[in-house]
Formats: structure tokens, C-alpha cells, sequence
């Protein structure tokens, strides 16, 4: 049967989770549920993580791959995770290493259309050390107030221009973009916002790797993004330390294009290292994320640009964005292509997400 790419993609979390289900199936893979103790989706549909094992349990090598971190970002992870089933590589009969799709990662974000869990918090800064002080992003604070608008409207989003232009002035570039990804602990209302505790996604991913991957001596994570990089790109990030084996290790699988991103305080990426501690296995890992810059070019959308205002808008669309300015960029003007952007909108974003989606975990798979 012809494999026509865009056939991996989904419009809804709904769809998205059946049709990973579906496939999942007849790939012959073993199938796991996680349900959401409370939140329900968009549509008053029921959430959960949905897991898909293959090939060996018992191997020394575990390789899982997770989509939907970042709610809205799940549409191109889902489909590289579907890519890869509906390849001849996604074979049960694989001997020397287990494969582990996690999907819908953070369900709530994933039908809501927003970055962030039921309770605001941007999963991938919640995997810090919740009994130690959090770490302090001094620049954020600088930012906070033009961020969290009471109505998003052109003058709020000129407000965060300004706001970004000013530091920039005093404290240079490097000051924005560590203000902008660093998360922070301090306003539950805010954006990249870490929790005061950890979140069900977290603890439930702690639950599964326990589940799954029994005395796994090395592990590899492939966590898919959208939203960085050159449109229709892969762009490939290692959160593992410089100079490191496991950096190494990394580069190898990516074919040497690759970044390393800074682990410090867990605020950059998820502390696979801390988890699988947790789970009680003894390993060593090597992580990357594989993101996909998409854009929709639409009249006023702001999503083909770097801008902070487009995903605080976003971040808050079934919360703090119930009063705006409707011609202005609230939820009508801004959210919904945003949405539909991250959903890898447009075939050549889709036809780049299916290729690196087969391509790197062929690779990490094989080791």
C-alpha cells in the first residue's frame, strides 16, 4: 500500500489518539492507557496518555519517544510517531531493542490547543527538583507585566515589544532569549511557568518508564517539537552534558547536526537522567529533541516570526484570553491559526516531519 505522508496527520487530539491506537495495532504493538483523573478535552472528551510497546521489554537498549510535551505541538509528533509505525521498521520481531511511544504526553494542552497542562505550567519546566528553592529569572520578571495583558489587543502586543527592546538595551540579547526559556517559578498566571509541585503528566511518565523498562542499561529519548529552526526543517537539540559520551552518542544519531542545549536546574529540557533514577533504572541516556519550524502566513497571525506575544496569547487560550480584542489578536484573531500552525500546517512542514520522524528513530532504534 502507498504511503501518502500526510495521511499521519490528525486536525484534533481526538482523532490524533484514535488514529495512533488504530495503528498501533496493526503494527502489532502492546498497548497501554493512562486516564486523566479530572481534566476532560475541548470537546468533553476524555483524556489520557496512550502508549504503544514494541519489540524487546527485556533488552539492555530502551528507546522511547514521546510527542505532546507541549499540548499543541502533539499534531507533528503524533504523526512521526505514525510515520514510523506505518514503516516496515515498526516490527514486533525487533530483538535488541524495546521502542516505546508515548503519545499525547500532556493531553489537556494537546485538545485545548494550548502550550501549557490544566493548570498553566509548561511540562518541560516541571521536571525540576521540587524540594529545592527554584531557580530565580530575574529578566522574566522584567517581562512579566506586558505578558499577561488584561486584553490582548495591537497596543499589548507593541507593549511586549517594548518591553523586549528595553531589555535588550540594558542587558543585550542573550538576556531576552535566557528570560524567554528558562521557565520561572514565581507567576502561576505567566508564561513558561514551572509549578509549585509536580504535574500528573510528570508523575504518570515516571509511572510508565518504571512499567516498561525493567534493567535497561542505556536509553535513548526522541521527544518531538514544533517551532524552532528554518521552516519545514529539522532542527535537532541535546540536552546532555558538553563534551559528554552521551553527546556524543547523540550526534552520531543526528548525523552531527545537532545543538546542545543547557541542562542547568532542569529548566531546559526534561532530567531524563533524575527520572529514570526515580524509576529505580540504572543507566545512562541520551537525550534530543527533534523540532519543526512551522508558520502559518495568514493576515495578522504573527506565527511566522519569533515573538513572545503569539505564545503567551496561545499559552492562555482557554483562560486568561477570555477577554480580547477579537480584531485585535485575542483567541479569534491569534489562537486558532497558532493551532493549526503547530499542527505542522502547510505539506512542506508535513513532508519534513514525516521524513526526520522515519529517518532519526530508524536510527536511534538501531543504535
Amino acid at each position: 500500500m502507498l504511503l501518502i505522508f500526510t495521511d499521519c496527520f490528525s486536525t484534533t487530539y481526538a482523532s490524533a489518539r484514535s488514529k495512533f491506537v488504530e495503528t498501533a495495532q496493526a503494527a502489532g504493538a502492546r498497548l497501554s492507557q493512562y486516564a486523566h483523573p479530572s481534566a476532560a478535552g475541548e470537546f468533553g472528551e476524555a483524556l489520557s496518555i496512550n502508549v504503544a510497546r514494541l519489540g524487546n521489554r527485556s533488552a539492555d537498549r530502551q528507546l522511547p519517544v514521546i510527542s505532546g510535551t507541549h499540548g499543541q505541538e502533539g499534531y507533528a509528533g503524533a504523526a512521526a510517531q505514525v510515520g514510523w509505525l506505518l514503516s516496515s521498521e515498526a516490527s514486533p520481531v525487533l530483538k535488541d531493542v524495546g521502542v516505546l511511544l508515548v503519545h499525547g504526553l500532556n493531553p489537556y494542552g494537546f485538545s485545548h490547543g494550548s502550550r501549557t497542562t490544566e493548570n498553566n505550567v509548561d511540562l518541560n519546566r516541571n521536571f525540576v527538583d521540587h524540594t529545592r528553592p527554584y531557580p530565580e529569572n530575574p529578566g522574566y520578571e522584567t517581562l512579566h507585566h506586558a505578558l499577561t495583558p488584561a486584553v490582548w489587543s495591537r497596543e499589548s502586543f507593541d507593549s511586549v515589544s517594548r518591553a523586549e527592546a528595553d531589555l535588550i538595551e540594558k542587558e543585550g540579547a542573550d538576556a531576552l532569549f535566557n528570560a524567554l526559556v528558562a521557565g520561572q517559578y514565581s507567576h502561576p498566571d505567566g508564561l513558561l511557568f514551572g509549578g509549585n509541585g509536580r504535574e500528573w503528566s510528570n508523575v504518570m511518565l515516571e509511572r510508565i518508564l518504571a512499567e516498561h523498562f525493567g534493567h535497561a542499561s542505556k536509553v535513548a529519548f526522541i521527544e518531538w517539537h514544533t517551532g524552532i529552526g528554518d521552516y519545514g526543517k529539522p532542527f535537532f537539540l541535546s540536552f546532555n552534558e558538553p563534551h559528554s559520551a552521551e553527546l556524543r552518542q547523540a550526534a552520531l544519531w543526528w548525523g552531527g547536526r545537532i545543538r546542545c542545549a543547557s541542562s542547568r536546574d532542569g529548566t531546559a529540557g526534561l532530567s531524563w537522567t533524575r527520572l529514570l533514577r526515580r524509576t529505580g533504572v540504572s543507566s545512562r541516556s541520551a537525550s534530543c529533541w527533534s523540532c519543526h519550524r512551522v508558520r502559518h502566513t495568514g493576515p495578522g497571525s504573527g506565527c511566522g516570526r519569533d515573538a513572545s506575544g503569539p505564545l503567551a496569547a496561545l499559552s492562555w487560550r482557554s483562560r486568561q484570553c477570555g477577554d480580547t480584542d477579537p480584531d485585535a489578536g485575542g483567541p479569534a484573531g491569534l489562537a486558532q491559526p497558532c493551532v493549526l500552525s503547530m499542527a505542522a500546517g502547510g505539506n512542506r512542514a508535513r513532508r519534513g516531519t514525516y521524513r526526520c520522524g522515519l529517518e532519526r528513530t530508524r536510527a536511534v532504534a538501531k543504535l
